[in-house]
Parts: structure tokens; C-alpha cells; sequence
């Protein structure tokens, strides 16, 4: 996302399983702000951290016993507690964990920073679709229009993106 937005992402999580009636996995992917455990309301007994730190015998059961199960039907995979374990996540790891998330959930719906980071370029690559959401003030316009000049630069196709403003501030 172009902001950090849990709680549309986790309402977006939420809608896909409502509609489908399918398995989704939401991902904080803000490695060093994920805020979605408070906005849920729950301490985290692992987080992503705890998959890459187990990389070489991650399977699905590991996977499935280190995602937090939300009332909403909806699978959690927090970002690290820690600041300073943020790097410890990194874009070889995450495509692993994502490559064994596609298997295991038919909707996977990830949160990233406002950076584009390695990791994120990662989401951004394998997704079958991007939103990212915004809101109408012109410094988040720009932003938007930087990481699509960003990802053209890099060779990513971003004429399939979605652009969803999640609020709309007066007067912009």
C-alpha cells in the first residue's frame, strides 16, 4: 500500500472470506511498523520472523501452528515484533514462505509499507492482483506515481493495478 492501511486491508481479508467462503491468509508485510495484532487486538505468539528463522523445515503444519486464527475466519501472519528483526526477513525468505502460503490458502492478501522494499517487490511480482489504496492528498498522489514509475523502471506491468482511495481528505 501506499500507506499504511491494516484496517482496510484486514476489512478486504475479511470480505474475501465472507464471499467465498474460502481459506485467506492476511500478511503483515510492514516489517517495521505492522501494526495488525494491535488493530485486531491480539499478542502474537509467532510472526513472520519465526518462519524465516525455521526456513530450512518450514511445511505447512509448521506454517499453520505460527499463523494467529482470527474469529473472522481469517489466518494472521504478523510482521516481527522488533524493529531491528525487520531485516531478518528477507526477499529469498519471504518467496519461500509466500511459495508454501499459495499452497496452503486460495486467497493471500499482504499489507506492505509505504517502502518499497525488496520483500515487497517480492508481493508485488507473484500478485495475481494489486490495489493500492491512497487517499486524494497530493503528496499521496505523488507517492503513488513515484512507485509506478518505480516499478515501470524495474520492469513490473502496472497496467493491471487498482487504485482504491480509502479516505478522502477535504480540501485536496
Amino acid at each position: 500500500g501506499v500507506q499504511t492501511c491494516a484496517l482496510p486491508i484486514f476489512n478486504l481479508a475479511v470480505a474475501l472470506r465472507r464471499l467465498t467462503n474460502q481459506e485467506v491468509c492476511l500478511i503483515d508485510l510492514d516489517l517495521q511498523c505492522g501494526e495488525t495484532p494491535v488493530f485486531l487486538d491480539f499478542k502474537p505468539l509467532y510472526t513472520i520472523l519465526d518462519l524465516c528463522q525455521g526456513l530450512a523445515s518450514l511445511d505447512a503444519s509448521f506454517i499453520k501452528g505460527a499463523l494467529y486464527a482470527h474469529s473472522s475466519g481469517v489466518h494472521v501472519l504478523p510482521a516481527p515484533l522488533n524493529l531491528e528483526d525487520s531485516e531478518t526477513v528477507t526477499a529469498a525468505a519471504f518467496e519461500r514462505i509466500l511459495e508454501l502460503l499459495r499452497e496452503m490458502f486460495p486467497y493471500i492478501v499482504i499489507d506492505t509499507s509505504a517502502h518499497l522494499t525488496e520483500t515487497a517487490l517480492v508481493a508485488v511480482e507473484q500478485a495475481s492482483s494489486v490495489y493500492m489504496l491512497t487517499d486524494n492528498m497530493v503528496s499521496s498522489v505523488r507517492a503513488l506515481q513515484r512507485s509506478l514509475d518505480t516499478f515501470s523502471r524495474l520492469g513490473i506491468d502496472s497496467q493491471a493495478f487498482r487504485f482504491v482511495l480509502s479516505r478522502s481528505v477535504g480540501r485536496s
